[in-house]
């Protein structure tokens, strides 16, 4: 009985001969032309309408990069297709033998899942792939839907090993088949991107040789500066680095650029990203001649005069709205130029040129420039009323540098940790907060008033280059260590001359632990340091107007609370206690110390250069001034956030006045005395919408 039993078992997870392929010819013309693939096997998603110009140019860049490996980024307009583009291209891939193992990333777990469960339907009932790919398909379908059945399946004796889980998909091992034991596996963003390794049948282990990441924001990470360096890099960090180092990995982003400084638009940076070839496609190529006049006055009034009280009136209004079109559809089309002639909805359009301005319309020209166009407008609340780079040059104190004033009652400073250099400021402060920078510089040294910072790279005066000559290993690690060695006992091993006679100690000096691989570094240097009683290593982050301040945190036994700043108790990982502050807070505060006028309480000046072009301060001019400020509204509070810029200038100097200024509140200096200006929105005068959307389109360069 017992035997009789495990032969009806095994009857069962036979699923027999595989059926041979229906249209050989079919199958092997697609096996080099992903669009043909795309547009063959998909009739219902990617082959539904002709493809466009773009459309063909982005597939054949995805097919190269799926062949040959590297970094394509597309930045693509909603509605475009680029994630079924990115799921049917994973089964082209996997069908074929291009890659064995795709790992597609979407913006969170759910959106992952969405992509798996799309994918499984083509698998399962995508007949065309049935008929040309029975050696993957016919497996599938002999699941009947039941995974469980996935562990004892065979054919012809073998087990096919398949897998269908709710994360990954393991093609079934059939002898002869391109595809045999593929894996497609999906991941949010969000969760742990390591780990990807997959033990195949022979015990060799698989890495992911396709990332394809599909969409990778959402509207609220594109407009956090601290998510977007995050998700940034988690991608460089953990993502890219998925693949083995045999062969090179492929590596697809299809997305879309949601806000000027996220995650798609500075990728798409060559500078700054040059491993990455990327590319905006936009909806509208070229505006209608009659773009005012006619679509944003006359069809535009008919399209929305409607009562919203009756039901059916706007829909009547569109209608109307069309029927105008219709009749001057030959003026109103001349000069516009689309991507896509076909993305439109027939049922209400009559042509993609309407649907354009129809999304215009009614979602308005900041939603329309980053959805449909990859571009961006700069906010309506970018701040221009911020202080200059010549102001800065020129509020100077009288007093000599390393000089301090006699009325300081405290004296602090930061260094800012970077690969190849070390930065540092010194600042006196009185009790109010009024501030005189002491003094400031690199080490090494340059021996130069104004260098920027990609100069610094390789040369004779990098960290490296010093830590080689004290004959120490010029790794990054050592450099830095050696590097903060040297600077701490210049700036906390000398006493600094008061003006009038006497001495002063630096009382606190932060380190900057948040550059790249360099935290566990700084932490042990601080524990090791002579000096770790006058030491902390410091970390900035960007509180916005959504998050609660820091001032609203719940309080645990040992820590320690002040303006805008932690440092939190014992219970941190490392032996070492940190600081925790508001970049956004006292970005804006430092902003108000450089806007007021010279012996006002709270003024911050520097100390007068020895030269009277004063050219010895516009390198920490510029890099205080390098960021801009945007307003931001949330339910509860407003807050200026703080971004540096496309170009991304230099910014050191910034945060070294910003850590120095948080370790004078630390000391005992306060706000008491202080006028206002630290992060207040000031009310102005408010421009007409035309007037605001063409300043906003000269700064976007349109």
């Amino acid at each position: 009985m017992a035997e009789r039993s495990r032969e009806d078992s095994r009857k069962r997870s036979e699923i027999g001969a595989i059926p041979k392929c229906k249209r050989p010819r079919r199958k092997a013309a697609c096996k080099w032309n992903l669009m043909k693939f795309l547009t063959t096997y998909f009739p219902n998603s990617t082959g539904k309408n002709p493809f466009s110009k773009d459309h063909k140019r982005i597939v054949a860049r995805i097919q190269n990069c799926i062949l040959h490996g590297g970094r394509q980024l597309n930045a693509l307009y909603r509605g475009f297709g680029k994630t079924t583009m990115s799921e049917n291209s994973a089964i082209w891939g996997t069908f074929y033998g291009h890659r064995k193992y795709p790992a597609i990333f979407g913006a969170d777990k759910e959106l992952a899942d969405e992509i798996i469960e799309s994918i499984k339907t083509e698998l399962e009932e995508n007949d065309l792939l049935f008929e040309d790919f029975p050696e993957v398909c016919f497996p599938i379908r002999a699941l009947e839907g039941r995974p469980q059945r996935c562990g004892s399946q065979t054919c012809g004796g073998e087990l096919t090993h398949i897998e269908w889980t709710a994360d990954r998909i393991v093609l079934p091992t059939i002898e002869g088949s391109d595809a045999s034991g593929a894996i497609i596996r999906t991941k949010g963003l969000h969760g742990n991107a390591r780990g990807f390794k997959f033990k195949r049948t022979d015990g060799t282990q698989q890495r992911p040789d396709l990332v394809l990441i599909d969409d990778p924001q959402t509207d609220e990470l594109a407009g956090s500066p601290d998510q977007v360096r995050k998700l940034l890099n988690k991608i460089k960090r953990s993502i890219l680095k998925l693949g083995g180092h045999n062969e090179t990995l492929a590596v697809v982003m299809n997305a879309t650029v949601i806000e000027e400084e996220d995650v798609v638009d500075q990728l798409l940076d060559h500078k700054r990203n040059p491993s990455w070839q990327g590319e905006r496609i936009p909806m509208i190529r070229q505006w209608a001649k009659r773009h005012d006049d006619f679509w944003l006055e006359k069809y535009a009034t008919i399209r929305n005069d409607y009562d919203e009280e009756i039901p059916g009136d706007q829909l009547r209004a569109w209608k109307e709205a069309t029927a105008l079109y219709k009749k001057h559809q030959k003026a109103a089309d001349t000069g516009c130029r689309v991507g896509w002639k076909y993305c439109f909805d027939p049922k209400t359009e009559i042509s993609a040129i309407q649907h354009a301005y129809n999304a215009l319309i009614d979602d308005g020209e900041d939603v329309f420039a980053s959805e449909f166009q990859n571009q961006p407008l700069p906010p309506d609340d970018y701040d221009e009323d911020v202080v200059t780079v010549e102001q800065i040059i020129t509020k100077t104190n009288g007093h000599a540098q390393l000089l301090v004033p006699k009325s300081c009652s405290f004296l602090t400073a930061t260094i800012d940790v970077q690969k190849w250099l070390l930065y540092y400021v010194v600042t006196g402060w009185e009790n109010d907060f009024t501030g005189f920078v002491v003094d400031y510089g690199t080490w090494p040294d340059q021996k130069q008033a104004y260098f920027k910072y990609r100069d610094v790279r390789n040369s004779p005066g990098a960290l490296q280059a010093a830590a080689k000559t004290a004959g120490l290993k010029a790794g990054m690690e050592a450099a830095i260590y050696h590097g903060l060695g040297q600077l701490t006992d210049q700036l906390l091993g000398t006493e600094w001359n008061r003006d009038g006679g006497g001495v002063m100690d630096i009382d606190l000096c932060p380190i900057d632990a948040g550059y790249g691989d360099s935290t566990d570094i700084v932490y042990e240097f601080c524990r090791q340091s002579e000096y770790s009683a006058r030491l902390i290593p410091s970390h900035g982050r960007g509180i916005e107007a959504s998050d609660d301040p820091i001032t609203r945190w719940k309080k645990r036994p040992g820590d320690r609370f002040g303006l805008n700043w932690t440092i939190p108790g014992s219970r941190v990982r490392r032996a070492v206690r940190h600081l925790l502050f508001d970049t956004n807070y006292w970005k804006s505060f430092l902003q108000s110390r450089w806007s007021t006028p010279m012996g006002d309480p709270g003024c911050l000046s520097l100390f007068e250069p020895k030269t009277a072009t004063r050219k010895r301060h516009r390198m920490i001019a510029e890099q205080v001034t390098a960021e801009n400020r945007i307003l931001q509204v949330g339910k509860k509070r407003k807050v200026y956030v703080w971004r540096n810029p496309k170009r991304q200038p230099d910014n050191h100097f910034l945060d070294c006045l910003v850590g120095s200024a948080v370790a004078a509140s630390i000391t005992g200096a306060t706000v008491a005395a202080i006028g206002k200006g630290d992060g207040s929105n000031k009310k102005g005068k408010k421009l007409k919408l035309s007037e605001l959307q063409k300043q906003r389109r000269e700064r976007s360069g349109r």
